[in-house]
């Protein structure tokens, strides 16, 4: 076994080595040369790393110090060339080579943009502390293998406390106070055991819109940050792609509505399809790998994970659509302590028993009037179905009673009805955004847990003097009533956006008066200045 292990290592280490090695040093014959350098397009320097990859040819090489590089090509021909740098867009294009050539390739910092954005549809119309990532942009951010909220960290402001694990920070603020929607609804668990990757397949998303701070009036109850996917809206044509990494397996497929499916009316509108249907999916098996990570044969620990999501669109007729969003995902932990612990480990830990299980299950029905481009009009209903286990054991002797057998269970599930209109009374100039919310809180929780009898130094699992043993069984009921106005007034450079949201929380009978505003002037440089508050 060791023999065929070693074998496998060195054809590995033998694959690295050349596949990275410069072309012009494998290449020693006779043919055409292309050569130049690899630039930053906005500073005009040389990155510290780039690759030139020819794909036909199959060919790669590495920039040098001053961004140099040189590829020797036995044959002339059409060649697709892909350039790469961290942090920086990958250039792909097309060069017909027929003699020795000199080209530097100018490659485009990723573009995270807080301003100058295009907005259409039911796009925000808020610059103010707005960061937009397209998702080529996602996919594109260095060590984050293309996981749409792991490439958030290249904003600015926004950091994961564990590396390239661990929950958002973002400013600052407490991961948890941070928002997250997809499509407009909530969602509560974005992210797999808090910090691994995203529940949401990476090409499901088109774009997602961060805000800081200043939130514009769309979006009540934000203490921390809002984070809005989007999600694509538009299927050409079939496709789809498996995929299998160290921790996981996906399934992603696409297939549109097409017109001969749909009704006479619209076959009349100038729409290449009629609708579009999209599911994913995705599976863990990190319950095999964790065995071998850990090597311990006293400790079992069973992780599983899963996820999927599903949206179907369908065009009633030329005016008319009709979209459904389905979204889920699980986490599932155990560890046991299977054998009785030697001498110098802790009894406390003795065949020591612990559960962790989440899951949510999100729908979203949306029915959408669009005329014309002046005027649309969403209506949307939804829930947020959440549920988590949390279980815990101490069967040794010395352990007292109150902490054997601890387990909560939460429901927290909230339903939600919105209304969201946008009209332009103005040509070019006045657009008014309005919308109303309903959402419903049904939270319920049951089970065992402990609470301190008092200060406590130092835990003590056997002084039975420091916790007391509480069951729960409580539920709650929470209704808020909520809606917005905001007008964006355009004039040249200059925007200026006043809105006020208003909310009513049912339980303590209070109402909540909210204005808010921005001004922004955008010069001819492409600079722009703002000010937002609320």
């Amino acid at each position: 076994m060791k023999l065929i292990y070693i074998n496998k290592l060195f054809i590995l280490i033998f694959f690295f080595v050349f596949s990275t090695m410069p072309s012009s040093s494998i290449y020693a014959q006779a043919g055409i040369t292309l050569e130049g350098k690899v630039l930053n397009s906005v500073t005009s320097r040389s990155p510290d790393f780039a690759t030139v990859i020819i794909v036909e040819a199959e060919l790669k090489a590495r920039t040098g110090e001053d961004g140099s590089y040189r590829v020797l090509i036995s044959e002339a021909g059409e060649y697709t060339v892909i350039v790469r740098s961290a942090g920086l867009r990958t250039l792909k294009t097309k060069i017909n080579i027929s003699s020795n050539m000199k080209r530097n390739f100018y490659l485009e910092p990723l573009r995270i943009r807080g301003g100058g954005v295009t907005i259409t549809d039911e796009r925000d119309i808020q610059k103010a502390s707005r960061n937009t990532m397209k998702r080529q942009d996602l996919k594109d951010v260095p060590g984050t293998f293309g996981d749409s909220l792991n490439a958030l960290t290249a904003l600015p402001g926004v950091i994961r406390t564990s590396g390239f694990l661990g929950p958002l920070v973002i400013r600052g603020a407490y991961s948890r106070l941070n928002n997250y929607f997809i499509d407009g609804m909530p969602l509560y668990i974005p992210i797999h055991y808090g910090g691994l990757h995203s529940v949401i397949n990476n090409n499901l998303i088109s774009e997602i819109d961060l805000y800081s701070s200043s939130f514009p009036a769309q979006f009540g109850s934000a203490n921390a940050a809002v984070i809005n996917m989007n999600t694509i809206d538009e299927v050409k044509e079939f496709g789809g792609y498996t995929d299998l990494s160290l921790l996981s397996a996906n399934v992603f497929l696409q297939v549109p509505i097409k017109k001969g499916m749909s009704n006479e009316s619209v076959k009349n509108v100038k729409r290449d399809n009629a609708g579009y249907f999209i599911a994913s999916g995705r599976y863990g098996y990190l319950g095999l790998i964790m065995p071998m990570m850990i090597n311990d044969d006293q400790i079992e620990i069973t992780p599983e994970y899963w996820d999927y999501q599903a949206k179907l669109k369908y065009f009633l007729n030329g005016n008319h659509s009709i979209t459904l969003l389905f979204a889920g995902a699980k986490d599932y932990m155990k560890q046991v302590k299977k054998k009785e612990s030697s001498p110098e480990e802790d009894p406390l830990f003795e065949k020591f028993e612990m559960k962790f299980d989440q899951k949510f299950n999100n729908q979203g029905l949306y029915y959408t009037y669009h005329p014309s481009k002046k005027f649309k009009n969403t209506l949307m209903a939804f829930s947020a179905l959440q549920e988590s286990y949390q279980y815990m054991n101490f069967p040794d002797e010395t352990v007292q009673d109150f902490a054997k057998n601890l387990g909560i269970k939460s429901r927290p599930y909230i339903f939600g009805f919105k209304n969201l209109t946008i009209f332009e009374y103005w040509e070019d100039h006045a657009e008014i955004r309005t919308g109303f919310e309903y959402t419903i809180y049904n939270f319920k929780v049951d089970g065992t847990t402990i609470i301190p009898r008092g200060p406590i130094d130092f835990i003590d699992l056997s002084n039975e003097d420091q916790w007391l043993k509480y069951n729960i069984d409580d539920k709650i009921v929470n209704r808020v009533v909520g809606g917005y106005a905001e007008n964006k007034f355009t004039f040249g450079g200059l925007e200026f956006l006043p809105g006020v949201r208003i909310d009513h929380l049912d339980r303590n009978g209070e109402t909540v008066i909210d204005p808010r505003g921005m001004i922004s002037y955008e010069f001819s440089t492409g600079t722009t200045i703002y000010s937002a508050g609320g």
